[in-house]
C-alpha cells in the first residue's frame, strides 16, 4: 500500500512538473522568437537601407556618412559605462519596491544625462579635430550631436526589460532602427548631413512607446 502511494505521489509530482515546464519553455520560446524575429527584420531593413545609401550617394560621401554613423551611436555605448545593464539588473532585482526602483531610476537617467553632456561638449570643442580626422567635413558634427543627444532615449529599452517586458522592448528596437533607416532613405536627395539627422529621430520615435509605459 506504502509503495503504492508513493509511486502515485512521484507520478502526480512529475506530471505537475512536466506541465510547470512546458508552459515556461512555451513563454520562453514565444518571447525569444518576437525579440529574434524584431531584431532580424530590423537589422534587415537597415541592411536594404546601406543598399541604397551606396547606390545613391558617392563612393565618398558614403564612407562619410558611415563614419559618422559609426561614430555617432558608438560613442554613446562608450560613455554610458555600462549604466543601462545596471539599470535592467536593479530595476528586474527590487521591480516590487516601487520606492527604491523610483530613486535608482532616477539616479541613473541624471548620471546618464551628466555623462551624455560631459561627451557633447568635448565633442563640439573638438569638432574641428574630429571632422579633419575622420569624415573631412565639420558640418556633420552638428546632426550627429543631435543623434547622440536623442540616442539617450534608448534608456527606456533597458527599462522595459528590467520590468520583463519584453514585447515593449522588442517593438522599440524594431521602431528605432527601422524609423532611422526610412527617415534616412528619404532624405537622400538633400545630403549626408540631412541622412544623419534623419537617422538621429529614430530612438526618440521608436521608443515613444517605452516613454508612455515608463510615466504611465
Amino acid at each position: 500500500m506504502w509503495c503504492r502511494g508513493n509511486l502515485l505521489l512521484n507520478t502526480l509530482i512529475n506530471k505537475m512538473r512536466n506541465r510547470v515546464f512546458s508552459i515556461f519553455e512555451g513563454e520562453l520560446i514565444r518571447t525569444s522568437t518576437m525579440v529574434f524575429l524584431a531584431t532580424l527584420s530590423a537589422n534587415l531593413i537597415v541592411f536594404l537601407a546601406n543598399l541604397f545609401f551606396l547606390e545613391q550617394l558617392t563612393p565618398e560621401n558614403f564612407a562619410a556618412l558611415k563614419a559618422a554613423l559609426y561614430l555617432f551611436t558608438f560613442l554613446p555605448v562608450v560613455i554610458e559605462f555600462g549604466v543601462g545593464m545596471s539599470l535592467t539588473k536593479y530595476i528586474a532585482e527590487f521591480r516590487d519596491d516601487k520606492e527604491k526602483i523610483g530613486y535608482l531610476i532616477r539616479w541613473f537617467l541624471k548620471l546618464k544625462v551628466f555623462s551624455y553632456l560631459i561627451l557633447l561638449f568635448f565633442i563640439f570643442i573638438l569638432k574641428e579635430q574630429i571632422a579633419s580626422f575622420i569624415f573631412r567635413d565639420v558640418s556633420l558634427i552638428f546632426p550627429g550631436i543631435i543623434l547622440i543627444g536623442l540616442s539617450f532615449f534608448n534608456v527606456f529599452q533597458f527599462i522595459a526589460l528590467g520590468y520583463q517586458r519584453f514585447k515593449l522592448f522588442a517593438v522599440s528596437q524594431f521602431l528605432t532602427l527601422t524609423i532611422s533607416s526610412l527617415l534616412s532613405v528619404l532624405l537622400i536627395p538633400l545630403g549626408t548631413f540631412y541622412i544623419i539627422l534623419g537617422w538621429s529621430f529614430g530612438p526618440l520615435i521608436g521608443n515613444l512607446f517605452g516613454m508612455k509605459f515608463f510615466f504611465d
